[in-house]
């Protein structure tokens, strides 16, 4: 790392002259197009992972990209998602494609080595043995109710918070905490609270079992005040999916998506 192999994240450099492959984070990509375009004449492939997260940064980088190929004829751009919808990013591309690739297929490499069952909050409601509360008008009483109920499911199905290991990825979490949650937990219930973070390109061997809120916190501009902002939203269906593939290596598992089955199909 820092020879042959390099990184750039936030304010972290770490790569040389001698360096050929290069992570840097999306933000920094697009201020390199904008701000030094002619430094991309040195790059000969462009890998974009994670496609379907749609962020922001990632939608002006692919903008920049479409409107700017002519500068960079040596380029060549993958982009990559196990959820994407890849039609609507080669039809994108498409008016900018030399004609060969343009009537060229999309590459689809591998699929889920086993099925994953998504349950539904109406699903929830018909498990025997697990109460669910009616869910509140308001986002506030939702989340107070759904944790009392999942409280009071633990203390009766568990004689002792002893038998559960708990463990936290996010960003703020040192990375040698972080890496504890990738460690085995014999003769114990092992249970990891993440933000998004887990969507990016994290296997853990031991999920059986995800319960996930369709929550996300997402940098917005702010109509009036035209400044960034961080708001709770909703998430994408491609990244309910994206959440969900944790689990398709390690067997058939159920997947809870904490929202309705009305919501959990209209929601793109």
């Amino acid at each position: 790392v820092g020879k042959t192999i390099g990184y750039r994240v936030g304010q972290v450099q770490k790569d040389s002259e001698a360096t050929q492959i290069t992570y840097v984070t999306t933000g920094y990509m697009l201020e390199r197009l904008i701000h030094s375009p002619d430094s991309v004449d040195r790059v000969s492939h462009l890998i974009l992972d994670e496609a379907h997260e749609r962020s922001m940064d990632m939608d002006m980088l692919l903008l920049m990209l479409a409107t700017n190929w002519h500068l960079w004829p040596q380029l060549k751009l993958v982009i990559m998602s196990a959820t994407m919808d890849s039609s609507i990013f080669f039809q994108y591309f498409k008016p900018v494609l030399p004609v060969a690739m343009a009537h060229s297929d999309e590459l689809f490499v591998g699929s889920a080595l086993h099925p994953v069952k998504t349950l539904f909050l109406e699903d929830m409601k018909r498990i025997p043995g697990l109460k669910v509360t009616k869910l509140a008008d308001s986002l506030n009483q939702w989340d107070k109710a759904i944790m009392h109920d999942v409280e009071l499911y633990l203390h009766e199905r568990f004689e002792t918070w002893k038998m559960i290991e708990l463990f936290v990825l996010h960003s703020d979490i040192e990375i040698d905490d972080q890496a504890k949650a990738f460690e085995n937990v014999e003769g114990k219930l092992k249970i990891i609270l993440s933000t998004n973070i887990a969507e990016s390109s994290v296997t853990i061997p031991d999920v059986t079992h995800i319960i996930n809120t369709a929550l996300e916190k997402q940098i917005v501009i702010h109509s009036q005040t035209k400044t960034e902002v961080l708001v709770r939203s909703w998430c994408s269906k491609a990244s309910v999916k994206q959440r969900s593939g944790t689990v398709w290596l390690w067997g058939f598992s159920p997947f809870f998506p904490l929202v309705g089955l009305m919501m959990g199909s209209t929601r793109v």
